[in-house]
């Protein structure tokens, strides 16, 4: 796989996100407007997410977006250290 096949699988579309949480693509975008699940990003207009995030998210107990972004910032400060 090259580097652009790497990163198109690593970055998910709304269509591929609710796949993976078995959930339709209106609900996660309302999980999104309503900051329930990680930020995505934005690539003009489109959204994508990282697999790898979604997978952590999940086994952390999906916490909303704030929370999420609390444990990530706790984790990115123990390992920097």
């Amino acid at each position: 796989m090259n580097a652009v096949g790497a990163v198109e699988a690593e970055l998910l579309n709304t269509r591929e996100v609710s796949k993976l949480l078995s959930i339709s693509p209106a609900s996660v975008r309302r999980l999104d407007a309503s900051g329930s699940m990680p930020k995505p990003i934005r690539l003009g207009k489109s959204l994508r997410w990282r697999r790898s995030e979604l997978s952590s998210w999940i086994v952390a107990g999906s916490p909303n977006r704030k929370d999420w972004t609390a444990i990530q910032d706790a984790a990115t400060r123990r390992t920097r250290r």
